[in-house]
């Protein structure tokens, strides 16, 4: 039987445009001796989109580049991975508590798809470097049809493009034809992550993109989460790539489910950044 232990924690707020309005984490500082097992019940038992676990990084190899941290990413569900709101919720919290270089202006994460690059701006936001896509291009044709199902669209002329852009949570880009069906969009389950996008005209908002993203949870019943980094990075690679927005740009996510969440996408050094606020909000101590 594991014995429980007094570890620091923290909950922050991510990607809002004000506080409590963006995407909440929780964070277990102080990670080391806890089992899978506990972890994935815990971030289950919060019932936040994920709960990250600080933990030392591993000794880099030679002329590999040394990580200042790692982290495990859960979901109430199953371990991803990456994430995008984890990370950067996950960077602000190991910054505050562990980081013995305060003047260090690039941290490097240790994650399931190996390192990721983090920046601090001068702003106080943070901004992740965009990791590479696992899988992208043309889903296939029996996935198509159920994505479309899944969104209750009917009309497929409302739909610009649908295409992988898996960088660890394994997301299907779903592009609209305007900001209007987006938000009318209504889903309940589906057993894909689909990220959704639509570009606002230059009248209809300071920003250039909508977004809203759905995750599977149990038994293919979907949620919408408030603001996700992951999708942003991998919707940014794909405008790039097709020009049809143009860097840097500002986009939002979350108004459908109430929540105002603000990106911040550039490139800098040929490397795509997400970029946001993040927020404390919970400051203790929790028991595992």
């Amino acid at each position: 039987m594991e014995q429980s232990v007094q570890r620091r924690f923290e909950q922050v707020d991510v990607f809002g445009s004000r506080q409590y309005k963006g995407n909440a984490l929780a964070v277990v500082i102080d990670s080391e001796g806890i089992s899978d097992t506990a972890m994935q019940s815990f971030a289950k038992w919060t019932n936040l989109s994920e709960t990250t676990f600080l933990l030392p990084p591993s000794l880099a190899k030679e002329g590999e580049m040394q990580a200042d941290y790692k982290v495990r990413i859960f979901t109430p569900f199953e371990e991803l991975p990456f994430a995008g709101h984890p990370t950067l919720g996950s960077c602000h919290v190991y910054l505050n508590n562990l980081a013995k270089d305060q003047e260090n202006n690039v941290i490097i994460q240790e994650c399931g798809i190996g390192k990721v690059k983090i920046r601090r701006l001068e702003d106080g936001k943070l901004a992740f470097a965009c990791p590479k896509l696992i899988k992208s291009g043309k889903v296939n044709k029996e996935d198509y049809n159920q994505i479309i199902k899944d969104l209750n669209i009917t009309d497929t002329s409302d739909i610009i493009d649908i295409q992988h852009a898996d960088n660890g949570p394994g997301w299907v880009l779903v592009i609209l034809k305007d900001v209007q069906t987006l938000l009318s969009l209504k889903l309940s389950h589906s057993k894909y992550y689909i990220g959704c996008a639509a570009i606002y005209t230059e009248k209809e908002s300071e920003c250039a993109v909508e977004v809203r993203t759905f995750c599977p949870g149990n038994n293919n019943m979907t949620f919408e989460d408030p603001v996700t980094g992951s999708f942003n990075a991998a919707l940014a690679q794909y405008f790039l790539s097709t020009g049809m927005v143009k860097l840097p740009y500002e986009a939002s996510q979350g108004q459908c489910i109430g929540f105002e969440g603000r990106l911040t996408i550039f490139e800098e050094e040929s490397e795509i950044y997400v970029g946001g606020i993040v927020r404390n909000c919970i400051t203790g101590q929790v028991q595992l």
